[in-house]
């Protein structure tokens, strides 16, 4: 930076009347009086006055001008002018609403809306004119074309000759031609009055309402009744209880879509459920399957081992109905048959009967802590599984 300085100075020099020069030429290489210095001297300051005032001025305008470039404010584009028409059936309650679509793309436009019945004149003109066959629906005219708008127009929508129609309803909806409703499901229960402790197949209906479905009714039917025999006999269920649902189901594509993993769509149109949820019948053994017995095995000398009761909770977390435990003592000869027959080599633990391959969730676990003998039964081995569980040593009778 210095040598660029010095050669700035010697550039001005060269190019500018020296003060000495600005004397006279009977002055050239001596040096000049105070006087005639003082007479120089105004001038030259009076030029970097000038200069600096010139600076300064430009440094204003270019400041000046940085600053309204910032300060200006773009005019704003306006946004997509639209007219949204909620066609809506005022005899249907239930029927699905199309307000939060609306509000979406009222919210991205410049929106007028109205709300027209397809019970009158104005709503028939409206199906008619633009092929409509559920309803409530949208109708938007207008810059409908915007580029702004060609993400949210981008599914769920069908084009008319000036207009876009909502197609994305959800049920439950109205058919303005054939005036009828879909989406509003009935269930029917068939149960076995013989087992009182089977599965709550009500369950069903609860899940799917808080999936969203409409359920219109509900009936539970026995199945030593006429109807229930009817619906037995004509769906041939393996097992009991079981459910039918009305066709309106099939509105719901998640639902459609994924039926066939717990049950079938018949001929007529119903939807059958026939998961069988343990416990239940098996109608062709007529048996019921599901309820499960734990043999508890203990040793009443280890005051320090873990209660062997928990692996109830355990089991009743993963929905195992347990119907009977008995608890044993590894000392009994009862407790050293079992030990022997299974080669049970830690206590406390617990025998699960067979009924519990019923249950996927209980099989999901069970292979990462116990065994399953050939005899069907499940013994509990990995006691690790348990944090901080203290045990018995069978064989050496210590504890570890």
């Amino acid at each position: 930076m210095c040598e660029s300085f010095t050669k700035s100075k010697e550039h001005y020099w060269m190019s500018e009347p020296s003060v000495l020069e600005t004397l006279g030429e009977q002055t050239v290489g001596k040096i000049p009086s105070s006087s005639h210095l003082q007479e120089a001297l105004p001038f030259v300051l009076l030029g970097l006055l000038l200069a600096v005032a010139a600076f300064s001025l430009v440094q204003v305008y270019e400041l000046k001008t940085a600053l309204i470039q910032r300060t200006t404010v773009p005019t704003p584009v306006p946004l997509p002018a639209l007219q949204i028409t909620k066609l809506l059936s005022t005899s249907c309650a239930e029927c699905w609403s199309p307000d939060a679509v609306a509000g979406e793309l009222a919210r991205q436009a410049n929106a007028t809306i109205e709300t027209v019945s397809v019970q009158t004149t104005q709503g028939q003109e409206l199906v008619r004119k633009n092929a409509i066959s559920k309803v409530p629906t949208l109708i938007v005219t207008g810059q409908t074309g915007d580029s702004r708008l060609a993400s949210f127009f981008a599914q769920g929508w069908r084009a008319s000759a000036d207009a876009r129609i909502f197609v994305a309803q959800e049920p439950v909806y109205f058919n303005p031609l054939t005036y009828e409703v879909t989406g509003k499901v009935s269930i029917q229960y068939v149960v076995d009055p013989a087992c009182g402790e089977c599965a709550d197949i009500g369950q069903l209906g609860k899940q799917l309402k808080n999936a969203g479905i409409y359920i219109d009714s509900e009936q539970t039917v026995n199945s030593t009744s006429q109807k229930g025999a009817e619906l037995v006999k004509k769906y041939s269920p393996s097992s009991l209880p079981f459910a039918v649902l009305s066709k309106d189901i099939g509105a719901y594509t998640r639902v459609a879509e994924s039926w066939k993993q717990v049950g079938s769509v018949e001929p007529d149109g119903f939807f059958v459920w026939r998961q069988a949820i343990p416990p239940y019948i098996n109608t062709t053994t007529n048996s019921i399957v599901g309820f499960v017995s734990l043999v508890e095995l203990e040793d009443k000398d280890c005051r320090e081992c873990y209660n062997v009761s928990i692996h109830e909770t355990i089991l009743a977390n993963l929905g195992v109905v347990v119907r009977n435990v008995s608890r044993v003592e590894i000392s009994s000869p009862q407790g050293k048959a079992v030990a022997s027959a299974y080669n049970i080599t830690q206590v406390p633990t617990v025998l699960v009967s067979s009924d519990a391959q019923y249950y996927p969730s209980f099989l999901q676990i069970w292979s990462q802590v116990g065994s399953r003998e050939t005899d069907g039964t499940f013994v509990f081995r990995n006691m690790q599984a348990l944090p901080n569980a203290t045990v018995a040593n069978v064989t050496s009778q210590t504890k570890a």
